[in-house]
């Protein structure tokens, strides 16, 4: 009655009235339910449509094994007509419910129903105290679970206690820029004093990183998350530098369709500087994100130059000294292609007691690729044959391990002959790899 209401408004909340609208839900199963399955009060279910309209249920219910459904009566969230939606309407499950394959109302929900009872209201006050505690990764997640367009099973609270003590991650499912701020919001609003919390949006706020690295006087920020503060130069433009390094889907792209790339990457480049306001905060990831959303491009390489410091390689955010804008320099821009070099090699071998030909290829074979793996600069006899001279299966001499380096350069297939005393470089942004493999048996 009256003295719970008191008690409640504690917490800041109030007794539902009737002008939140209710209705009844089923929760539904495809094939007959195995075991007894609870729902408990205050299970949180939407619409799917936008802006969602939330609804929670009143009560506990138990669908029963050997079931299909159980309907449960639920009320709006929020009071007035928004509550009021048509039969089919409710379809989310903003919690992952193990047994439950889905969830709809049949009727369309109306005004008119009591006030909330006591018993429901105690259930609901049961709930934010839990979250209010601020002390576990539930509390957290059921403060993500009440933003709109969320669902509980589609937040991952991460608390690596031995790994990285006092610090708890957070991913969010919906990769949406919209849910970043209030993500943002609820985290700060959810976490311990002294926890820094990551998640997987940050990238999407603007105009600085507040909350994300979230230090405090026990909790010292973290370089690798906070946003690298530059000193201003002289005048109102602050001139950087960007450095594109392209892994073309097409390894051997040529002509047009390689200019066609290089085109498209200088103008992301420059209409991403352009658009900058005055004093930004430069994304990395998000120009990264940009780049790598380029027709034919499967991976990119950014390197950021500062003009104090150009040879400097910056591969984080940048906040840009304050009354300053972005200029990007042309003559400290540039954008470059990863060429490979593939590798055809014959080797010699005497074969290992007992074993076959077939044998040796497969074990030269596996050492040949971790040489590879180690991205080599040159391929030269010295470095090769730590990896590949004897092996369990057969043995191998310097002199009888040879290749051929197959490379581009400027739209012309160049090969170069390797093999003892001979060495092939691979240049910068280049890559090395293993193409073929002949293996004999020495003479």
């Amino acid at each position: 009655g009256k003295a719970l209401d008191h008690v409640v408004a504690l917490l800041g909340l109030t007794r539902r009235s009737r002008e939140h609208a209710t209705g009844r839900v089923r929760f539904v199963r495809q094939s007959p339910a195995p075991g007894d399955i609870f729902l408990p009060a205050g299970t949180r279910v939407s619409t799917a449509v936008h802006p969602a309209v939330h609804f929670e249920t009143t009560g506990d219910r138990t669908l029963r094994r050997g079931q299909l459904a159980v309907e449960v009566d639920v009320r709006a969230v929020e009071k007035g007509p928004t509550g009021v939606v048509a039969a089919s309407a409710i379809t989310i499950m903003n919690e992952l419910i193990l047994g439950i394959d889905g969830v709809v109302n049949d009727a369309a929900t109306v005004f008119g129903a009591a006030d909330e009872t006591d018993a429901e209201l105690r259930s609901r006050a049961t709930k934010v105290l839990e979250r209010a505690g601020k002390a576990t990764p539930r509390a957290m997640t059921l403060a993500l679970a009440e933003l709109p367009g969320l669902r509980e099973n589609d937040i991952k609270v991460v608390e690596q206690i031995v790994e990285r003590p006092g610090v708890v991650q957070v991913y969010v499912a919906e990769e949406d820029a919209a849910l970043a701020e209030g993500v943002q919001k609820a985290i700060l609003g959810s976490r311990p004093a002294g926890i820094r919390v990551e998640h997987n949006l940050a990238v999407h706020l603007i105009g600085g990183s507040e909350g994300t690295d979230m230090a405090t006087d026990e909790n010292a920020p973290d370089p690798e998350f906070e946003p690298l503060e530059i000193t201003a130069s002289e005048g109102f433009l602050y001139p950087l530098g960007a450095r594109v390094l392209v892994f073309p889907v097409n390894p051997r792209i040529t002509g047009s369709d390689k200019n066609r790339v290089r085109e498209s990457a200088s103008l992301v480049l420059s209409t991403y500087f352009d658009e900058l306001p005055i004093g930004a905060l430069i994304v990395y990831n998000r120009l990264v994100a940009d780049l790598m959303a380029i027709e034919g491009v499967a991976d990119v390489g950014l390197t950021l130059l500062l003009p104090e410091a150009p040879e400097t390689q910056v591969r984080r955010n940048v906040q840009l000294p304050e009354g300053q804008r972005a200029l990007l320099d042309p003559s400290q821009t540039a954008v470059h292609f990863a060429g490979e070099f593939l590798f055809d090699f014959h080797a010699a071998v005497t074969l290992g007691s007992g074993k076959e030909l077939t044998d040796a290829y497969a074990e030269l074979r596996g050492r040949l690729a971790e040489f590879f793996a180690t991205a080599p600069d040159e391929v030269n006899e010295t470095v090769l044959l730590p990896f590949v001279e004897t092996g369990e299966s057969y043995s191998l001499a310097g002199a009888d391990l040879t290749w051929k380096a197959q490379h581009d350069d400027s739209g012309l297939v160049l090969f170069e002959q390797g093999g003892s005393a001979a060495a092939t470089p691979i240049p910068e942004g280049d890559r090395a790899v293993l193409r073929e493999l002949l293996v004999e048996v020495k003479a």
